[in-house]
């Protein structure tokens, strides 16, 4: 029960426009960033696993996606904020829980573990869990703000 525990069919976002869409324009414009910077992650890493890619070239896209990540979950926080959204201490422990989940998967690879390992979660494990919290809380999160914001 709750919105944490929520399963979604295994969904490949093969086009932006397969993601599925909030009320809020921009929390949609971070989730475009977020899956084309996720494809760079993954086609980096596929590009390793066969040898034709760098570990720099891998840092560097992870870098760009992890970073994107934490200010899109910040902007998404301060608009909870600025409402008083009631389950923002919900939603923003799930952020802070991914992208620890993240910097661990992460560092995991950079201690020395397997490429398709790193492979595997950003190709599926985020794509997964993204599409889940889009769709809910950032769907409940976005109804919220918009509603008390007259949007």
């Amino acid at each position: 029960t709750g919105l944490l525990q929520c399963r979604t069919p295994k969904m490949k976002l093969e086009l932006l426009t397969d993601i599925p869409q909030t009320s809020l324009a921009f929390i949609n414009d971070d989730h475009r960033e977020e899956i084309a910077l996720l494809r760079i992650v993954v086609a980096a890493l596929e590009a390793r696993a066969r040898g034709e890619a760098t570990d720099a070239e891998v840092v560097h896209a992870w870098e760009a996606l992890a970073k994107h990540t934490e200010e899109h979950f910040l902007r998404e926080e301060l608009a909870m904020k600025e409402v008083s959204f009631p389950a923002f201490a919900v939603h923003q422990a799930e952020h802070h829980r991914v992208l620890a989940d993240m910097a661990g998967h992460f560092q995991a690879w950079r201690g020395g573990g397997p490429v398709k390992a790193l492979l595997a979660y950003a190709d599926e494990g985020i794509t997964d869990w993204f599409v889940n919290h889009v769709q809910t809380m950032d769907f409940i999160t976005a109804r919220f703000v918009m509603a008390a914001t007259g949007g």
